[in-house]
């Protein structure tokens, strides 16, 4: 996770949030997102390891 880094995906930002997770130990999250959000928490549940409890993907 580098503060420098462009992100152009969902696959970036997702990479992001689990590298997040993984550094405070997070194994189990309720995800919440709106427009992008939304698919980042979708993107989350579907490819790593992180523990997706709960998602709310809200898309316009």
């Amino acid at each position: 996770m580098t503060s420098s880094k462009c992100w152009d995906s969902l696959k970036d930002f997702s990479e992001d949030v689990n590298d997040f997770c993984e550094k405070l130990q997070i194994k189990n999250a309720i995800t919440v997102g709106w427009s992008t959000g939304g698919g980042v928490s979708m993107y989350l549940a579907y490819n790593y390891y992180l523990a997706v409890q709960k998602r709310e993907a809200f898309m316009h």
